[in-house]
């Protein structure tokens, strides 16, 4: 009797046991529910890089993760994952989740990270007698938490081994919207120090585009795509941190398109031609000796010419500038040319650099004969164009224009020819009475000439 009393009281404690271990599930589960954060996606109480990958994978189906294509809106799963409360959980949400994690100034407004407010259902009071609910359910959603560690641990270094190798292309109409090695940017050297790159590209009027890393993200994202207004070659700089300038297109894009002419670029395959004219400079080292005066030679042959509309953007010899002594020891270059108005030009040097670069061509405004000044070092004073170039007109001479008037006036050149062999009185009357008899007369037009 005593054995069976015994094995009834066990039976009853251990049915207290099981009953007090659902009802705290239960409760906790509930109380859980209550405190989950907004973006904590995995539900382990802190929003991180985890969270915007559990949403990234819920929207696509991944296996092990809830499935937000088919969850109910409703459900406290899915309201944490919806940031932005627009009843959709897609690719938008996990980006401010990762934004917010950078402290990103406009993801920084929604209240990720606070308690989200969600009444406590009332379900689990009526179904927590239904063992199944807390013991089936309440795995099956915080399976992907167990799950988040082990799969997402190893992303945490991934980054660290992957930052150094991500690459930045522009992506565009003109690629098909698909990365293509062509169009990879390469590392430049900023004026700030910061992490910039850059491309040349010749595009035209209505391309569009956006910078792609090797990763899959976008720059900038979630807006339009820059477009380009004009036909021409742009320089394209990009901040993968968005540091740009005010000027930066959502501080990432900086496109400059270059002012230099197409067309000379192309006529200038001569420049292949002055390396050619340069040929005696590999003689030089076979008779006077080693490579090392070959560079010593090259330095001070360089030539500098005036290249412009009125060469076919060509280098000519005719336009060659000559070495001109400064007001103040800078190393200049000077030529005289006939010019007319609208004639443009630069200048070029043998070894293919324009002057000045990425800037407007030089115009001549009115016919004319210039003395057109040149400093390589771009150390011309204020009044110089960029600092290279300064173009000064001559004064017209008026006196040439009457040639007959210094013919008439020969007379006074033969009265001293006449009188110079005078045989009579050499030094006492001739010279000694007509010197003090010489007078000067103002002549011009206005007295014609005589």
């Amino acid at each position: 009797m005593k054995q069976l009393k015994r094995a009834v009281s066990i039976v009853l404690v251990l049915s207290m046991i099981v009953a007090m271990f659902s009802m705290d599930f239960t409760m906790a589960s509930a109380a859980d529910t209550a405190a989950r954060l907004l973006g904590d996606a995995d539900g382990n109480g802190s929003i991180n890089v985890f969270d915007a990958s559990y949403i990234q994978k819920g929207i696509t189906g991944t296996k092990g993760y809830p499935d937000y294509r088919t969850m109910d809106p409703e459900s406290i799963d899915y309201k944490v994952a919806d940031v932005d409360g627009n009843g959709v959980v897609n690719i938008f949400d996990a980006s401010l989740v990762q934004k917010w994690i950078t402290g990103d100034a406009n993801a920084r407004k929604y209240p990720i990270g606070e308690p989200i407010e969600v009444e406590v259902p009332t379900e689990p009071a009526t179904q927590a007698p239904a063992t199944e609910a807390p013991v089936t359910e309440a795995p099956e959603t915080e399976a992907p938490a167990t799950e988040a560690p082990v799969t997402e641990a190893p992303a945490t270094e991934a980054p660290a081994t992957e930052a150094p190798v991500i690459d930045y292309y522009v992506v565009g109409s003109f690629t098909s919207w698909a990365i293509d090695d062509a169009y990879k940017l390469e590392a430049h050297e900023s004026d700030d120090e910061a992490e910039e790159y850059k491309i040349v590209l010749d595009l035209k009027a209505d391309d569009e585009f956006k910078v792609k890393s090797s990763d899959g993200k976008w720059y900038p994202d979630y807006v339009d795509n820059y477009k380009i207004t004009e036909d021409g070659t742009y320089s394209i700089y990009f901040r993968p941190n968005g540091d740009g300038h005010d000027d930066w297109y959502y501080d990432v894009l900086y496109v400059s398109k270059k002012a230099e002419p197409t067309e000379a670029p192309a006529t200038e395959a001569p420049v292949t031609e002055a390396p050619a004219t340069e040929a005696p400079a590999t003689e030089a080292p076979a008779t006077e000796a080693p490579a090392t005066e070959a560079p010593a030679t090259e330095a001070p042959v360089i030539d500098y010419y005036v290249v412009g509309s009125f060469t076919s953007w060509a280098i000519d010899d005719a336009y060659k500038l000559e070495a001109h002594e400064s007001d103040d020891e800078a190393e200049e270059y000077k030529i005289v040319l006939d010019l007319k108005a609208n004639d443009e030009f630069k200048v070029k040097s043998s070894d293919g650099k324009w002057f000045p670069d990425n800037a407007d061509n030089y115009k001549i405004t009115e016919d004319g004969t210039y003395n057109v000044y040149f400093r390589p070092n771009k150390d011309g004073h204020d009044d110089w164009y960029k600092g290279y170039i300064y173009a000064s007109k001559q004064a017209p001479a008026t006196v040439d224009e009457p040639t007959e008037a210094p013919a008439t006036e020969a007379p006074a050149t033969e009265a001293p020819a006449t009188e110079a062999p005078a045989t009579e009185a050499p030094a006492t009357e001739a010279p000694a009475t007509e010197a003090p008899a010489t007078v000067y007369y103002l002549v011009g037009s206005f007295n014609k000439w005589t």
